[in-house]
């Protein structure tokens, strides 16, 4: 088997290529962009049932105050650990999440791509 030598491509192949390449990556950003956004969507369904972003992240720093306090029975104490450990584990991915996927992916070109 020989090697045939490769053709560099013309100006205009060049030019047909690049059209492409900057088509097929429009594509794929809006493709990830509908995936953030149907992603977005699904979190923030899931944080408005427990009242919105800024009701669980209030919940969570009520809790963490009434710890804080003086005189607060053992027993509650140890209820509202475990509840404010649940909330800091599972509620507060759901707002860490919402807050990342907030955030558009940058658009194929802008920055200078």
């Amino acid at each position: 088997m020989t090697d045939t030598p490769v053709e560099p491509l013309t100006e205009e192949e060049q030019a047909q290529l690049l059209a492409l390449q900057q088509q097929q990556a429009m594509v794929d950003w809006q493709e990830a962009e509908a995936n953030r956004l149907a992603e977005l969507d699904h979190v923030n369904t899931i944080l408005s049932a427990m009242g919105g972003t800024e009701a669980v992240t209030d919940a969570i720093s009520g809790l963490q105050s009434l710890l804080d306090s003086d005189g607060f029975p053992e027993e509650d104490r140890v209820r509202v650990r475990r509840i404010l450990s649940i909330l800091n584990l599972d509620a507060g991915h759901y707002v860490n999440r919402a807050a990342g996927l907030a955030i558009a992916l940058p658009m194929p070109g802008a920055d200078g791509i």
